[in-house]
């Protein structure tokens, strides 16, 4: 199911506007919920890439799966979503990283450095780690 339809209202609301115009002073006090919804919302209105920072690589992941039904789908001309994956080993261990982690964060990387200015700006989901 594709909920982009709905992200056309949030232009309409006052706060939206006034949070996306204006940067934030202070942390936005959104229902969880509703995070997806205004990301989405950013994605499509930002005119340039948008890098999302979670603290976790479940809601990384989570978000990126939620920002896929909010978002229009690349047939659309939709913005592509990319997870820049966790490095697979601690900073300390000496373990390589398996090669779909490589993948991820070159391919992250390589939309973000894209300089393709008539398509959509990607949205690069990462965690803190």
């Amino acid at each position: 199911m594709n909920l982009s339809g709905l992200l056309n209202l949030l232009p309409q609301l006052p706060a939206y506007e006034a949070m996306r115009t204006a940067p934030p002073t202070e942390p936005q006090a959104l229902v969880h919920s509703a995070h997806p919804f205004v990301l989405a919302g950013l994605a499509l209105h930002h005119p340039g890439p948008v890098i999302i920072l979670t603290a976790r690589s479940e809601m990384a992941h989570q978000l990126a799966l939620n920002l896929e039904a909010w978002l229009p789908p690349k047939e659309q001309n939709g913005a592509p979503i990319h997870l820049f994956a966790e490095p697979d080993a601690l900073p300390f261990e000496r373990i390589s990283w398996s090669s779909e982690t490589r993948q991820r964060r070159l391919t992250a990387l390589a939309a973000l450095q894209s300089r393709d200015s008539t398509g959509p700006k990607p949205v690069v989901i990462s965690s803190a780690r």
